[in-house]
């Protein structure tokens, strides 16, 4: 599994920018190393939330207990993204002034596809979007869902903020800041730790405001999520169940050695 995965990492980044054979070497060696660490130190934690989030398929489900869950699983995402911030910064200080120049070349050929996608979309037909989105993710999850379980969803997700102008605008702010970084000078510690912050701390432009909206759709989503969670059948549960149990065994399958 490790060599599909060096190969995958190297292929995700050769989408955003053309890596030489010694940055190429320097993301497969950071995968080895990090998969190493990422079993010893997270996936234990990961392994934890999915078991405790198998045995709530029996519990009663409240908004509180889905905002532990969503709480659990950021804080192991941001400790493994950590273990990877090192190396990052370090291939970043590599690019070559066409490297760079190509990186946001990238980001702004996606920038364009998302601002059509959103920005450039009513509110009304976003919302509709992300509707048939959630709801198909949902079904993965859970199999087929019943009409009032759709309505209950889309009568949560009529609640959430429109979002979409701002996310757009935050992504714009952070690409620039991390362009400032990469067109100075590239000298440690300075530089590092900019680059470094930039990655662990991708919310640092955002406004009070935004925030403040962000937080009022995370209690939404809990609520819709506790709200679908009681009104499951035992088939819908048992399919969970699986789902749960096949993302178990896929991490193993993935970090095994």
């Amino acid at each position: 599994m490790l060599n599909q995965l060096d190969w995958v990492a190297v292929w995700y980044v050769n989408g955003y920018v053309t890596l030489d054979d010694r940055q190429k070497a320097l993301v497969r060696d950071s995968v080895r190393r990090n998969v190493t660490v990422f079993r010893t130190e997270q996936l234990p934690g990961f392994l934890d939330v999915l078991g405790g989030m198998r045995g709530d398929l029996g519990a009663t489900m409240t908004p509180a207990l889905v905002a532990q869950r969503f709480g659990e699983i950021e804080t192991l995402g941001r400790q493994t993204a950590g273990l990877l911030v090192p190396d990052t910064v370090l291939l970043l200080r590599s690019l070559s002034p066409a490297q760079v120049d190509e990186l946001f070349a990238t980001f702004a050929e996606n920038a364009e596809e998302l601002a059509e996608d959103y920005s450039g979309s009513t509110p009304e037909r976003r919302r509709e979007r992300q509707a048939r989105s959630v709801l198909k993710m949902t079904r993965r999850m859970t199999g087929s869902l019943t009409p009032a379980q759709e309505q209950l969803m889309r009568d949560h997700l009529a609640r959430l903020h429109d979002l979409a102008p701002q996310w757009l605008e935050r992504r714009r702010n952070w690409q620039q800041a991390l362009r400032a970084a990469l067109d100075g000078a590239r000298e440690a510690p300075e530089f590092d730790q900019r680059v470094a912050s930039l990655i662990l701390d991708p919310d640092q432009f955002d406004s009070v405001r935004y925030r403040a909206k962000v937080g009022e759709n995370r209690i939404v989503i809990y609520e819709m999520l506790a709200a679908l969670m009681q009104s499951l059948s035992p088939v819908q549960r048992a399919h969970v169940d699986r789902r749960l149990a096949e993302y178990e065994r896929n991490l193993l399958a993935l970090t095994a050695g």
